[in-house]
Formats: C-alpha cells, sequence, structure tokens
C-alpha cells in the first residue's frame, strides 16, 4: 500500500529560463516530503486523459524533472515562456497538473491528444435541470431567462445556468456536493481538480472526487476545508458557485453571512 500524500502536497512553478528541458522542484516541497521523491513519476492532466513517465533526477541539492518524459509533456501542452502549473501530488509516485497561460485561464491540451470521456451523468441532465427548475427546489427557480433568483442577490448577481447557491450544512465542512446539472453543463465531472477564487481574487485548488453508484455524485473534497476556513464560511452560510466557461476551471465563489 502506498504512503499517503502529505497534507497540503502541492507546489506551484512559473516557467522561466531552462524549463524545457528540466524543471526544478521547490526544495521546501522537497523538504516537506522528507526527502522521499520517487526516481520516476507519473504526471496526469487535469483531465485525466493524458499522463506523461518522467524522471526526478537529483542535481546538485537540486532535485528536477528531466529527460525526455518532462520534455514531451512540455511539447504536448504547448508550454511557453511564463506560463504557469499547479502540482499536487496524488500518490507516492503521481502528481495531476493544471495549467495556466499569462491570461490567467486555464490551457487545454493539444486537441490531438485530448479525449473527451462520456460523462457519468448525461443519460440523467434532463431530469437533473428539470429539478433544478422546480419552484420548491432549495437554490431558488428558473426564470425564462435562465437565472436563478436568489434572494439577497442583487440583480447583477443572479446566478446562470453555470451557476448554483449552497447553503452551508454541518456536513459540508469536509466535502461539499456538486448539483448534478451544474456538474454537467460546466464539464467539472472530466476533472481532477478545480480552482476556487474568492472576491479578493485569491486562489486554492481543490479536488474532485467522482462518487460510484449509487451516489454518482460529484464532490469538493481536498483543499474544500482550508477554502471554507480560510473564508471564514459558516454553517448558515450561503455561497453562490459561478462558472464562466472562458476561465477554465476556474470557480468564482461569493459568500452572503447568515446573521440571524
Amino acid at each position: 500500500m502506498g504512503r499517503k500524500p502529505k497534507h497540503c502536497s502541492s507546489f506551484f512553478k512559473v516557467l522561466i529560463g531552462d524549463f524545457a528541458n528540466k524543471l526544478r522542484i521547490p526544495p521546501a516541497f522537497v523538504a516537506k516530503m522528507e526527502g522521499e521523491l520517487p526516481k520516476n513519476a507519473l504526471i496526469e492532466a487535469n483531465s485525466g486523459e493524458q499522463s506523461w513517465e518522467v524522471k526526478i533526477q537529483q542535481i546538485g541539492d537540486e532535485h528536477c524533472f528531466t529527460h525526455r518524459g518532462w520534455e514531451k509533456l512540455v511539447n504536448d501542452n504547448h508550454l511557453r515562456f511564463g506560463d504557469f502549473v499547479v502540482f499536487r501530488l496524488i500518490s507516492d509516485s503521481m502528481f495531476h497538473i493544471v495549467t495556466y497561460g499569462p491570461s490567467g485561464c486555464e490551457k487545454e491540451l493539444n486537441p490531438s491528444i485530448k479525449k473527451i470521456p462520456q460523462n457519468p451523468f448525461m443519460s440523467r441532465n434532463t431530469r437533473s435541470r428539470k429539478s433544478m427548475d422546480s419552484p420548491s427546489h432549495p437554490y431558488g427557480r428558473r426564470s425564462n431567462r435562465g437565472e436563478v433568483e436568489a434572494r439577497g442577490w442583487s440583480a447583477s448577481a443572479k446566478p446562470t445556468h453555470l451557476s448554483f447557491l449552497m447553503v452551508l450544512k454541518k456536513y459540508n465542512k469536509s466535502r461539499l456536493t456538486v448539483p448534478k446539472a451544474f456538474a454537467v453543463e460546466s464539464g467539472i465531472g472530466r476533472k481532477k481538480v478545480v480552482v476556487l477564487k474568492n472576491k479578493k481574487g485569491q486562489l486554492w485548488a481543490v479536488d474532485i472526487c467522482l462518487r460510484p453508484p449509487p451516489y454518482r455524485t460529484v464532490d469538493f473534497t481536498a483543499g474544500w476545508p482550508d477554502f471554507r476556513v480560510a473564508n471564514n464560511i459558516e454553517i448558515g452560510d450561503t455561497c453562490l458557485f459561478k462558472f464562466i466557461p472562458s476561465s477554465g476551471n476556474v470557480i468564482h465563489v461569493e459568500v452572503q453571512r447568515n446573521y440571524s
């Protein structure tokens, strides 16, 4: 059985210098892992549909991703000078990565190698959407313009069909289940990691967990408690999650406090 990744086993790199041939792993991350880095790692794209075997080599006092595996990853993802890459350690020798361009938006894989898996919720899309249209739905009701009428939000902040509201319950402290219609329409059910962004522009990487039948849900797991605590989200507060397609896998979050 593999060693469980240590808490917050992630880091980011801004691509500069000779990054196409080797990429230095931050010494602080190596220290946090107590020097227990594998000699070979599997790096998987956020979509989960492409992975690369990459060698980790110690050069002097530094640990680096090197050799052809790293060069192929750089070429396949069209990584360029100034790009921003988030690495999250999933197991002893496996990383997930999310890459962003200078615009701040997530970069997609080369279309020639990207594969779109069948979404397990697609067959239930109609029923899920219908349930959200119901006036009794806890998140509000849809108008003819595809908006959800959210009590307490201004007209400019009303959610679109790529948004949802959630009143935080006690059982949401460690994980948060995403409405199925939102998971289907936004495509996050096909991702391993999303990024939550607060109104100040601060970012948190959050793992996506696809629960098997009979649940068949998409949940925010690792990283969600950190986001909740850092933003002082308490039980009874209402969160607006808004997905903007042009922002890649970034979900904007606004919080309305419960002062009752």
